[in-house]
């Protein structure tokens, strides 16, 4: 017999999604390389906003949800505050959203340069990984962060950004 199990709560949740997708790029949160994505950019906001919130990173969960949009799939990314009933910080970045990825933005800048002895080509300790999100290790890269990052603020992808660090690495 099926047996399904849930657990209700309440609490605050803000969403993240890309208008329309640019001809040419695939961000399909169904396949890894689309999810990682989607999910690099929530710990890269998560990350962003624990720093700018002054509050710890367990204080703020992050998932990946995809969602149908005129015959295709996007993805978008949630950020929930973990507190039942909310703390407000979903509510509040959503109200200051701009300043939100103005500081993601400032964050990411310093992504470009951490590890300089030991360039990392993905995600480390020193950047979006964490023991409270090692399910999603393996699919976490900062520079897809600041790509999709890009891509919602309205700006090209800069394909030659990381040449220089790729060459050291």
């Amino acid at each position: 017999t099926p047996v399904a199990l849930s657990a209700r709560r309440r609490t605050d949740v803000l969403t993240v999604a890309l208008h329309t997708t640019p001809a040419g790029f695939a961000i399909d949160p169904r396949i890894p390389a689309g999810r990682g994505a989607w999910a690099s950019l929530g710990f890269l906001f998560r990350d962003a906003a624990a720093k700018w919130l002054d509050i710890g990173p367990d204080e703020i969960e992050v998932g990946v949800h995809p969602r149908p949009v005129e015959g295709s799939v996007q993805g978008q990314v949630f950020i929930a505050d973990t507190l039942e009933n909310g703390a407000g910080y979903a509510k509040r970045m959503e109200g200051r959203f701009e300043e939100l990825l103005d500081v993601a933005d400032a964050y990411a800048q310093g992504l470009a340069t951490h590890g300089d002895d030991h360039p990392c080509d993905s995600s480390c300790y020193r950047c979006l990984r964490d023991y409270g999100n090692r399910s999603w290790h393996p699919l976490l890269d900062w520079r897809l962060a600041v790509d999709l990052l890009d891509l919602l603020r309205g700006r090209g992808i800069d394909f030659d950004r990381d040449e220089q660090r790729d060459a050291r690495a």
